[in-house]
């Protein structure tokens, strides 16, 4: 209805000669503002074209909407509509529901044998709920490494993992941890600490820089960083601590430039933790994008969790050799 009146107010002429038109703009806007059932969606590039009919007081509508999906588990393409007044095209695009990602899971479940010093060795995994964090959980543990995932506010999709490694006779704990109170997990304890922990992302203008946004993140990404190399530094052993980073930092995308500096400040600092701290061995490797609820990239680029998560894994591995 708000919608209706500020049209109204702003084209007078059309709302008295060309009301389909003006029904036209209403719904066009709606779309913009929906989401599609059971997905995530993202609509963009709006391009409106109005078209003079011969007849201006004509009824008829010949609305032809078409959604196309190009993937199974996430979906791009152009959405058509045409009417008697209007011709509107709108590209579009569904973010990928998590659990329709389950396909990459087996990829996980490598036989890959590792040296058994490093099943003595304890791995935690911050933000293990899902995405990448969950993924390396996995594999990790069905290399048979000692493993705990920790979670927050979901544990459907860890949930329904663990069911599933359960029938593979793959194992590893799970524990709550909110990184706003530290004091539930005792760090020490573990010799590598990945953290996954992710806030969301999209969540800048493309008119403006948010120095808010931007302390947001950095409170999350440095702030984490800081407070568990406090606790890593008074530990009698070494430890390996592994934060990812993200390659935007080199290919700003709109509405992400916030993230991308809290990242490349945490890039940073994190060569001077490592100078200070000889007990500490600290990287945060740059991954591509990737294929989750979190990510845009999906539409032309981007590898899968799985796929991240065993390169990620693989290079941890390869890092331990430092530190025992």
């Amino acid at each position: 209805t708000k919608k209706f009146h500020a049209v109204f107010s702003v084209h007078p002429f059309l709302t008295k000669y060309c009301f389909s038109l003006i029904q036209d703009i209403c719904f066009i806007s709606f779309l913009v503002g929906m989401r599609i059932p059971g997905e995530h969606s993202i609509l963009s590039k709006i391009n409106y074209k109005f078209m003079i009919s011969q007849n201006i007081n004509s009824n008829e509508k010949k609305y032809n909407v078409r959604l196309t999906k190009y993937r199974k588990a996430a979906s791009y393409g152009t959405l058509l509509i045409n009417s008697t007044f209007s011709n509107m095209k709108i590209n579009f695009f569904l973010r990928p529901n998590i659990k329709t990602i389950q396909s990459d899971v087996e990829s996980l479940l490598k036989n890959t044998k590792v040296e058994p010093k490093f099943k003595k060795l304890g791995f935690l995994v911050l933000g293990g709920s899902k995405g990448i964090g969950l993924d390396i959980a996995t594999h990790l543990a069905s290399l048979g490494l000692r493993v705990k995932a920790t979670y927050k506010s979901q544990k459907n999709y860890l949930s329904d993992r663990l069911i599933f490694l359960q029938k593979k006779d793959i194992y590893f704990e799970i524990d709550y941890y909110d990184n706003s109170n530290q004091n539930n997990i005792n760090f020490e304890d573990y010799d590598v600490i990945i953290n996954c922990i992710t806030p969301k992302i999209m969540r800048g203008r493309k008119n403006e820089i948010s120095l808010k946004l931007f302390n947001d993140f950095s409170k999350n990404y440095l702030g984490d960083m800081i407070t568990i190399t406090k606790y890593l530094s008074n530990s009698n052993k070494k430890h390996l601590l592994v934060i990812p980073s993200s390659t935007a930092i080199n290919d700003l995308p709109i509405g992400m430039i916030e993230y991308a500096g809290a990242k490349a400040a945490m890039e940073i600092i994190a060569e001077g933790i490592e100078k200070m701290f000889s007990n500490i061995r600290l990287i945060c490797p740059r991954i591509e994008r990737v294929k989750t609820s979190q990510t845009l990239s999906i539409i032309n680029k981007g590898k899968s969790s799985a796929e991240v998560a065993i390169e990620l894994s693989d290079m941890i591995l390869k890092n331990i050799e430092k530190i025992i």
